[in-house]
């Protein structure tokens, strides 16, 4: 239950530029029953991969997250989704958007920044 489920596609990169399509909302809602482990997979799956994805962490919170990158045709797309978790609260984001400008500023280091900002003017970051 990702997005469309439309593997359809070179294996090694079906969701890139394959007809695999998530929305932001679908992301966090993924991450969400990843982080209260309800997918269908291994707790050591899930467990390994909340693992890799952590970023930061410090005494005050702990941020996961993913970046990425695609051109799609004259699209180019960027994002950066997570979780960020700090005392007893949790806050999932998916940070997506897309850009027709070739100088490459639709990509997941600028989607990265761009959550970073938004989390440091909520006050969630130091």
């Amino acid at each position: 239950e990702y997005g469309n489920m439309d593997i359809s596609g070179e294996i090694n990169s079906f969701w890139l530029d394959g007809a695999l399509r998530i929305s932001p909302n679908e992301q966090v809602e993924f991450l969400q029953r990843l982080y209260h482990d309800e997918l269908p997979f291994s707790q050591r799956s899930m467990d390994i991969v909340k693992e890799i994805i952590v970023l930061e962490e410090t005494e005050d919170y702990k941020l996961s997250g993913k970046t990425g990158s695609a051109i799609r045709v004259e699209v180019f797309q960027g994002w950066f989704i997570g979780f960020l978790e700090k005392g007893e609260d949790v806050y999932f984001f998916a940070t997506n958007f897309e850009s027709d400008d070739a100088n490459g500023f639709a990509n997941g280091e600028n989607a990265k920044r761009i959550s970073m900002d938004i989390l440091n003017e909520l006050g969630l970051l130091p």
